[in-house]
């Protein structure tokens, strides 16, 4: 009942909460149906160009070189940030000798994939993932096996004003801090982000740490003040990242931003359906309680009757001439 009261916070609950719409698929449903449909021979130039959420720009078409090949490249913002730390290792131990040592024309990253579907095709899905998520994996990984790595701090940024920080843990701590810098292009976007972030820390009770002021990791970073940028920090301990839990922490942690992103988009419809809905009702009354008007009649004082005309009646009345004018 009390959230019933509360408009924003009904749409962030109908909205983020709801168990279908937890989170971004990390495996773009698109680059399967691409490459089966040039196999099936189902597209006129072999060829499907199409992006996805984060501004990431995909192409599949079929090789010029080897006809029995197809290659799938990608473009991602921030590509060269994440580069830094040791993406090229990790993509060459994850597709070996498919990884094209120079990427097609307009692109960061090329992979080749057999004409005929080979058993390990999966991963050619999961290529925005891997490239997206390596930063992170590096860290966790030297979480959980208690070594340091070179770097106080790992930048990694995806826009001009919205960045990703990375703080590596020590090997006597059990911690690896993740803030996420965001921009909102609309200040009144920040009540529906604090609203969803103060459900996931007093509900779901998850380490989540949100304000529009830096905090104290990012000190010797100067920003520009901004009333529309929120710093959101996660606390990932040593448990969070063990055995199994390590790959599903670096395929949904990195898409935090777009998953934020698209339920906020998703709230705002939500409230606006609700006042369409509302709008529409009202108007209903409104035309209910309108009297309907017919044609009113009048008596004169010899208890005769006549219908009063409206002024379009009377216009349309032909005009009678007088005698004199008409000698």
């Amino acid at each position: 009942k009390k959230w019933k009261k509360c408009e924003p916070r009904t749409a962030v609950r109908r909205t983020f909460f709801n168990p279908s719409n937890m989170f971004i698929q990390p495996r773009p449903p698109l680059i399967d149906l691409a490459i089966s449909k040039i196999r099936k021979g189902e597209t006129e130039d072999d060829k499907k160009t199409f992006s996805d959420f984060g501004g990431v720009l995909y192409e599949v078409k079929r090789s010029n070189i080897h006809q029995d090949s197809i290659i799938v490249s990608m473009a991602m913002p921030g590509f060269a940030s994440i580069r830094k730390y040791e993406l090229d290792k990790l993509l060459k131990k994850i597709y070996s000798n498919r990884l094209l040592a120079q990427p097609e024309a307009g692109f960061d990253v090329s992979i080749r994939v057999p004409f005929e579907p080979v058993p390990d095709e999966d991963q050619v899905g999961l290529l925005r993932s891997y490239v997206h998520g390596a930063p992170f994996r590096l860290a966790f990984n030297a979480l959980t096996s208690r070594t340091r790595l070179p770097y106080d701090m790992m930048t990694l940024q995806f826009r001009p004003e919205e960045t990703v920080y990375i703080k590596p843990s020590d090997p006597s701590d059990d911690r690896v801090i993740v803030i996420f810098r965001i921009s909102f292009a609309e200040k009144d976007d920040l009540v529906l982000v604090r609203t969803f972030l103060q459900e996931l820390t007093e509900v779901e009770k998850l380490p989540v740490k949100y304000d529009n002021k830096p905090p104290l990791e990012l000190k010797s970073i100067q920003f520009k003040d901004s009333d529309n940028v929120e710093y959101i920090s996660f606390v990932i301990f040593r448990s969070n990242v063990e055995g199994e839990k390590l790959e599903k922490m670096v395929l949904w942690l990195p898409t935090f931003r777009e998953y934020l992103m698209y339920h906020v988009k998703a709230a705002k419809s939500f409230m606006n359906s609700r006042l369409r809905a509302r709008y529409d009702s009202l108007m209903q009354l409104i035309n209910r309680a309108k009297p309907e008007r017919g044609p009113t009649e009048k008596k004169t004082a010899s208890n005769r009757t006549f219908a009063r005309q409206s002024s379009s009646d009377a216009r349309a009345l032909p005009v009678r001439q007088s005698r004199t004018s008409s000698q």
